[in-house]
């Protein structure tokens, strides 16, 4: 039983940090400029690059969408036994971008990040990251072990 726990914290621990390092990643290849100055984030850029973004915005925005949404949903899902690869992959998906989805209800928030590529860019980056931050999860908190 321990061992379940210290898997799960393993998953809840490292599956952020993926998230914001693929998102990173998807943004430099896909040649995604963030429009950072209006929000007085460019100076992070300037001093640390991407490292900066990654370290200073993205894991923290990780791990806060991953334990206001992702974590409950997962328990939730747990309770009802619904827990598959299918279910982990694709809520992690579906969570990632989520918040994004809310704020663009209320004003063009992706408009605003990454003014001159196409808005469905950012989303499939979001959910690319996020699917992969289901993966990651599956396979940390040893869950391939005892679900099918």
């Amino acid at each position: 039983m321990p061992d379940k726990k210290i898997n799960l914290f393993l998953g809840c621990a490292i599956a952020p940090l993926v998230n914001s390092m693929v998102f990173q990643l998807l943004i430099i290849v896909m040649g995604i400029e963030l429009a950072l100055g209006q929000y007085g984030l460019q100076d992070i850029q300037n001093a640390f690059g991407h490292i900066g973004i990654f370290l200073f915005i993205g894991a923290p925005i990780a791990y806060i969408i991953f334990l206001t949404f992702g974590l409950p949903t997962y328990f939730l899902l747990k309770k009802c036994r619904l827990i598959t690869f299918a279910s982990v992959t694709l809520g992690g998906a579906m969570m990632n971008s989520l918040p994004l989805i809310i704020f663009s209800m209320y004003k063009n928030v992706v408009h605003n990040i990454a003014p001159y590529n196409n808005p469905l860019i950012i989303y499939l980056a979001l959910i690319v990251s996020g699917f992969v931050v289901g993966v990651v999860f599956w396979f940390t908190a040893g869950l391939h072990r005892h679900y099918k």
